[in-house]
This record gives C-alpha cells, sequence and structure tokens, in this order.
C-alpha cells in the first residue's frame, strides 16, 4: 500500500508540475504576444510619422517655389503661400504628436554653417564658432571691425 501512494503522490506531482509549466508557458506566449502587438503599432506609428516628414518636405518645397517666383520677378498668389504654411504647421504638430507617442526625441538642432550640433542655448558654433542668429553674426562682424 505504501508504494501506490508513493506513486499517487509522484504522479500528482507530476501533474501540478506540468500544470505549472503549462501556465508558465501560456504567461510567456501572451507576454511574447503583447511586445509583438507594441512593436506592430510602433512600427505603425514611425511609419505615419516618415510619411508626415515627406509631406512636410514636399510642402516645404511649394514655399520656396512660391517664394523664388516672387524673388524672380513673377509674385505668387499670397494666400496660396498663407494656405501651405498653415498645412505645414497642422503636418508638424500631427508629427509632434506621433513622435511623443513613440518616444522619439525633435530633431537635433544643427549649425546652418558646418552642420555640428548646436544646443538650444548656444548663441555660437562649439565647432566653428559662427553665430547662430543674425545678432550674433552683427556683434562678430562688430568686434572684428573694431
Amino acid at each position: 500500500m505504501s508504494d501506490n501512494r508513493k506513486l499517487y503522490s509522484l504522479l500528482d506531482t507530476l501533474r501540478r508540475t506540468a500544470v505549472f509549466t503549462g501556465n508558465v508557458a501560456l504567461g510567456g506566449a501572451y507576454l511574447a504576444e503583447q511586445k509583438a502587438e507594441d512593436i506592430w503599432k510602433t512600427a505603425k506609428l514611425r511609419l505615419e510619422a516618415n510619411r508626415l516628414e515627406d509631406e512636410i518636405s514636399e510642402r516645404l518645397q511649394d514655399v520656396g517655389k512660391y517664394v523664388y517666383a516672387t524673388h524672380a520677378g513673377s509674385p505668387s498668389d499670397s494666400d496660396e503661400m498663407h494656405e501651405t504654411l498653415q498645412e505645414i504647421d497642422h503636418l508638424k504638430s500631427k508629427l509632434d504628436g506621433l513622435n511623443k507617442q513613440i518616444g522619439r526625441k525633435p530633431e537635433a538642432l544643427e549649425c546652418p554653417f558646418c552642420g555640428a550640433d548646436v544646443q538650444v542655448e548656444d548663441r555660437y558654433c562649439r565647432e566653428c564658432g559662427e553665430g547662430l542668429f543674425e545678432e550674433s553674426r552683427e556683434e562678430s562682424r562688430n568686434e572684428e571691425s573694431t
């Protein structure tokens, strides 16, 4: 009788271990599914952000065409340009929202002269020394002439 009890005890232990292992496997599968879903959602948001960036670039090219047409002597319709600028503002707002959702930081600021990264508080580029704002460049010119 004692051998039967040991056998039943061992079988019960095996059953509990199998149930526990199954539950762990189900939990792992659920977590993997959730992670895959998160990755998929983030990928979709990144694609949408890239599409918005492309659309903003196209609109900026349109604005450049309006400005150049005016420079070349055939003024463009300022209402069209204003509308395009408002579209750009709207697109940038949507892009900012998407970037926040996916944890993407805004594009880094860079020096317009050498392309080096600059900080928001910089008045001069740390690499080439050029003034980042018109007043900074004027100060540099005034210092050079004295």
